[in-house]
């Protein structure tokens, strides 16, 4: 019997996910063989600013060649981490059920972000969160911080934040989160297009793979994520822009609310459309032609990186 390989990065993570993928196909599928294949990125091994040289993009690059080289049967993306344009020969296959997709304030005792004092330093290297934070607390200091979660927590540890904010379901997924921590509220901080979501990607002449994980998927967090991903490739944006995104569906519709953001939070622009679930592209053009309308566009040309 063929061994099943998934290609995944080598962060904590990543695997984590990648597992996840491996138990949840052995649970339907007792008998197959399936293993790992770690690669390490360019976005893995390039410690500066991700938007100099790509943006995030860069963590899936190599992956998505291991695939098309036919070294890898699947590979498993943090569904906010993939670029909006799919590679020819690329496909996602399924998206699986959504974990918490919000943002977590992380501070060495439990303070709020009301409790930060005047002028204290923020790790984030996410310019949705920097603006989001900013628009609530300007007197912030908004610092770059780069590696996994556990590198940035040994960083804050180390006295050289007073706080980071990171996604809530990494922290859930590696049993790093606590009660004392503060969970951003959706009115203070949207999520990026695809937070907490995990998407497996196969190469779409593959019949035999595409049917095995296709089971996996979860309608509802399927649309959410289309809904949100087309709103901001219709923005003509990507990882590392300011805008955010998040559906969630109630009955047969979906609920699409949609930011964009100068980089110091001092322009925001908010817009919330409904529509059905079952067209959730339709329902994310439509929230970005709206945000487009009230100004999105001059805002997002005029940002310097």
């Amino acid at each position: 019997m063929k061994t099943i390989k998934i290609a995944t990065r080598g962060s904590p993570l990543a695997l984590w996910q990648s597992h996840h993928v491996r138990e949840l196909l052995l649970l339907e599928n007792p008998h197959l063989k399936i293993e790992l294949v770690t690669i390490t990125t360019s976005g893995d091994k390039f410690l500066g600013r991700l938007s100099s040289i790509g943006g995030k993009g860069l963590f899936v690059k190599e992956i998505e060649e291991c695939l098309l080289a036919q070294k890898a049967d699947l590979a498993v993306h943090s569904m906010k981490d993939l670029p909006y344009a799919e590679p020819r020969g690329l496909e996602i296959a399924s998206i699986l059920k959504r974990e918490d997709p919000g943002d977590t304030l992380v501070t060495l005792h439990g303070k709020k972000i009301s409790d930060l004092p005047f002028g204290a330093s923020v790790g984030t290297s996410s310019v949705r969160r920097r603006a989001q934070l900013l628009a609530t607390r300007p007197d912030l200091n908004c610092k770059e911080i780069r590696g996994n979660v556990g590198t940035r927590l040994s960083k804050l540890k180390g006295n050289e934040f007073s706080a980071l904010i990171l996604a809530t379901a990494g922290l859930k997924r590696l049993g790093l989160m606590k009660q004392e921590y503060f969970q951003f509220s959706k009115k203070i901080m949207l999520p990026a297009a695809g937070q907490g979501a995990i998407g497996i990607q196969v190469r779409s002449d593959n019949d035999d793979i595409r049917n095995l994980v296709s089971g996996l998927a979860c309608s509802k967090t399927t649309a959410s994520v289309k809904a949100e991903r087309k709103m901001v490739q219709v923005l003509g944006g990507d990882c590392g822009s300011p805008i955010a995104g998040f559906a969630a569906p109630s009955g047969d519709k979906l609920e699409l609310n949609g930011m964009v953001s100068d980089l110091k939070g001092e322009k925001v622009l908010r817009t919330v459309c409904s529509g059905d679930v079952t067209a959730p592209e339709e329902l994310g053009e439509r929230v970005a032609r709206s945000l487009m309308m009230s100004g999105a566009g001059s805002i997002l040309n005029t940002i310097n990186y």
